[in-house]
């Protein structure tokens, strides 16, 4: 009797030979993981080169998005006639700036002499605004630096969102995941100050508050993280994954010993808004959508709760029975919320109304 999971030793070998496909919550989300592809691809072409010394330590290359590249490339004073075509496929782009759509297929070389990395980073707090997505390939470093729409740019020249791309076959586990994810949560979610989560919070509010779908931002950033640490593994997001327990939020599958194994994390956030009783049913939730993933295929499914909470003190104890139960991975990961605004007590409010000012 054979193991209808296995596969024959073409399918293995056509599998170990796929490339991770590109999804996220929306073309800038894609277009960021379409860089992370290519610089991986472009560093392990030119890896030689960089172990003789014949990339200079501090070669940048600047892709800016936009939707129509040859038509609006969204940086000023460009005049259009003067953009040269490139061809992203051919790993031949390793400096300048290039304006891109979200999949890099139409691309434009912007004709400014810039190489070095001091010059490319003038030029974005010169030229870039803080509604534009792009990316600053540091070629020589396995560093890019990676600015999503929103980011006013003088605060993410001061904290950049640094994705660092190994050039390793890391292999996918649960302590490797584990690791991963609390990488990700220190430089990611862990304080408000952190990359992803100055998008996450509405800090006008007060007591501070969550945007809209937070998940969104950590499924973004998270996706972006996953995908340049595990080279060689396919790391997806849910809108690209129908199976009979839902859509997953990210999954990541590779080829294992004659077989497809897939590993599965639901992502929740836990709003500083709700009660604990709703915050704990959206636990919940997320850990039965984790139970839900699990099939023939899969080695783990984690919930990973992402918790906003202003008070933390009840750390909601009927989370982790029911992720025993169910037989998922629970992780839960405090997020440090920003300071309240300091508001004025009543009587000094009257006080100063009186004196009229």
């Amino acid at each position: 009797m054979t193991d209808e999971s296995s596969f024959s030793q073409s399918e293995l070998s056509s599998a170990c030979q796929l490339q991770s496909s590109i999804s996220g919550a929306n073309e800038t989300a894609r277009f960021t993981q379409y860089c992370v592809g290519y610089y991986q691809d472009w560093f392990e072409s030119g890896s030689a080169r960089i172990n003789s010394g014949a990339i200079p330590h501090d070669q940048a290359v600047l892709l800016v998005y936009a939707q129509a590249p040859d038509i609006d490339p969204g940086i000023p004073n460009i005049d259009v006639t003067q953009l040269k075509r490139v061809h992203l496929n051919m790993l031949s782009v390793e400096s300048g700036i290039v304006v891109c759509n979200e999949t890099l297929r139409s691309s434009f070389r912007v004709p400014l002499a810039l190489t070095g990395s001091d010059e490319i980073m003038d030029f974005v707090l010169n030229n870039m605004r803080g509604d534009q997505t792009f990316a600053i390939m540091l070629m020589a470093k396995q560093k890019l630096l990676i600015h999503h729409a929103g980011f006013p740019i003088n605060e993410w020249y001061e904290e950049p969102l640094v994705v660092n791309v190994s050039s390793a076959d890391n292999a996918v586990s649960l302590d490797s995941i584990d690791e991963q994810l609390n990488i990700y949560h220190d430089d990611h979610t862990s304080t408000p100050r952190a990359c992803t989560a100055r998008l996450m919070w509405n800090t006008s509010k007060n007591p501070p508050a969550l945007y809209h779908m937070p998940e969104l931002h950590v499924q973004t950033t998270l996706l972006t993280h996953l995908k340049a640490w595990y080279k060689q593994a396919n790391v997806i997001v849910q809108e690209e994954i129908i199976n009979s327990g839902g859509r997953v939020d990210i999954q990541i599958s590779r080829a294992t010993a004659g077989k497809m194994v897939k590993s599965t994390l639901e992502l929740k956030v836990l709003k500083p808004d709700e009660s604990d009783n709703w915050n704990l049913g959206w636990g919940l939730k997320g850990i039965q959508q984790a139970k839900d993933y699990i099939n023939h295929e899969t080695d783990f499914s984690m919930a990973c709760l992402f918790d906003a909470r202003l008070d933390k003190t009840n750390i909601l104890p009927d989370l982790q029975p029911a992720a025993d139960t169910a037989g998922v991975q629970l992780r839960r990961l405090p997020m440090e919320a920003p300071k309240p605004k300091k508001t004025k007590p009543e009587k000094e409010k009257n006080a100063a109304t009186l004196d009229g000012s």
